[in-house]
């Protein structure tokens, strides 16, 4: 092949008529797939197609900005003069985490769930679903003592030092 954009396109319609990656569609072709090098392929040219997943439980809702995902490419070889297809091993890219996002994501008002069940006439079952916290209290005064411990339990993990490593220095 010649150019760059020759090996897209070729790749391109092989795609269109073996099939579409997982997750790959033609627009998301187009915007990432790019030439790339690998010296282990002599006599192919490599596309890589930029891709990313969630990361350290983060969720990806379509048309948000995930808080932490990993970026990794697809890689395929089209051969220079047989035009041969071969799918590659994928390469790895940068993780990109933003933590506050991240911490908030999962300690956010979606995520904190406070439930009270009662048990019988005098006591009830008080749970948290983000840590599996549960109680059996009497009063409202042991409901507020219950939903304080969790936030000592919350503040340790702000104060983690490996979080603290996380926010200034991503994997």
């Amino acid at each position: 092949m010649t150019n760059s954009i020759q090996v897209l396109n070729f790749l391109e319609k092989h795609f269109e008529t073996k099939g579409w990656p997982t997750g790959v569609h033609l627009e998301k072709f187009r915007d990432r797939a790019r030439l790339g090098a690998d010296d282990a392929y002599p006599g192919w040219d490599v596309v890589e197609i930029e891709r990313h997943r969630s990361a350290l439980g983060a969720v990806y809702q379509p048309g948000c900005a995930m808080s932490a995902l990993a970026t990794y490419y697809m890689r395929y070889a089209v051969h220079k003069t047989n035009f041969e297809v071969k799918e590659l091993p994928e390469r790895r890219g940068t993780p990109v985490i933003d933590i506050h996002s991240l911490v908030e994501e999962h300690l956010g008002r979606e995520s904190f769930r406070l439930t009270i069940e009662a048990i019988d006439q005098d006591h009830f079952e008080i749970g948290e679903g983000v840590s599996g916290e549960k109680a059996v209290i009497t009063t409202l005064e042991e409901a507020k003592e219950f939903s304080a411990s969790l936030e000592d339990n919350f503040s340790y993990f702000f104060q983690n030092p490996w979080l603290a490593r996380l926010a200034t220095n991503p994997p």
